[in-house]
C-alpha cells in the first residue's frame, strides 16, 4: 500500500534480473580475497573457494557504454552552460567543467568527485592523481590540454584549495545528472548496438576521451597508458 503498482513490479522485475556476470565476478574476487586472508592469518587451514572460477563477462553484458563524438560533447557542455537545472549542489557551469575534464582526462566518476584545486599543476599542465583516489590503486599523473588548463585556472580562481571542487552527492546520480543535458540537446541517452543497447551515462565520457585518443593517431601503447589500462 505504501507504493504504486508501477513501482512494486519494476522492482520485482529488477529484482528477478539477478547480478550481471561482472558483478557476480566481482564479488568472487573479494569474498576470495576474504578467504586467502583468514588462510594467511591462520584462521582457516585453507580456503573453501579455492575451486571457483569467474565467469566470461563477455556473454552478458548489460550496460555497454557508447562514446559521443566532439560535435555531441560540445553540445552537451554547450548546453550545461546556458542549463538554469541545479543539480545535487551542481549548477550547469559546474557540470560543464566537470564534463570538460571528464572527456579531456580520462577520469572516472569517483576520482573527479575527489579532487581539490591543489590537485592540479596548471603550469605544467598536469594533475597528478593520488594512488589513494584511483581504481586501481596506483598514482597516476595525467596531462590536460592547454585549452582545458586555461578554462580551470579561471573557474578554480576563488575555491578553497584543500576542499572538493564538485561537492555535493551527484556521484551516485551522474547518469541523470548528464541525462539532464543530453535531453536539453536531444541526444538519446540509449541507442541500438550491434550487439545490444549502448548507453551514455556518465562513464561515457571516458569512453569517450579513450575514442578521441585513436582518432588522434595516439598509438596503442600510449592509448593505454593514457588511460590507465
Amino acid at each position: 500500500r505504501r507504493y504504486p503498482r508501477a513501482t512494486v513490479e519494476a522492482l520485482r522485475e529488477r529484482r528477478d534480473r539477478g547480478v550481471s556476470i561482472k558483478t557476480s565476478n566481482l564479488y568472487l574476487s573479494g569474498v576470495k580475497a576474504f578467504c586467502n586472508f583468514l588462510v594467511r592469518d591462520g584462521r582457516m587451514g585453507s580456503s573453501p573457494l579455492v575451486h571457483l572460477r569467474r565467469q566470461d563477462a563477455q556473454n552478458d553484458r548489460r550496460h555497454d557504454r557508447r562514446f559521443l563524438d566532439e560535435k555531441e560533447l560540445g553540445s552537451v557542455i554547450a548546453a550545461a552552460l546556458k542549463s538554469e537545472v541545479v543539480f545535487r549542489d551542481l549548477a550547469g557551469g559546474d557540470r560543464a567543467m566537470l564534463y570538460r575534464l571528464a572527456c579531456t582526462s580520462g577520469f572516472r566518476a569517483g576520482e573527479l568527485a575527489e579532487l581539490c584545486p591543489k590537485d592540479f599543476n596548471l603550469d605544467e599542465p598536469i594533475v597528478p592523481l593520488s594512488g589513494i583516489h584511483t581504481k586501481d590503486k596506483k598514482r597516476a599523473v595525467q596531462p590536460l590540454p592547454v585549452e582545458v588548463a586555461e578554462l580551470l585556472r579561471e573557474y578554480l580562481a576563488g575555491k578553497p584549495s584543500n576542499k572538493p571542487i564538485w561537492p555535493g552527492t551527484w556521484l551516485g546520480r551522474a547518469a541523470e545528472m548528464l541525462r539532464i543535458d543530453l535531453d536539453a540537446v536531444g541526444i538519446p541517452y540509449v541507442i541500438d548496438g550491434a550487439d545490444g543497447p549502448l548507453y551514455a551515462d556518465f562513464h561515457c565520457l571516458r569512453h569517450s576521451y579513450i575514442a578521441l585518443l585513436d582518432r588522434s593517431g595516439a598509438t596503442l601503447k600510449e592509448a593505454m597508458q593514457l588511460a590507465r589500462h
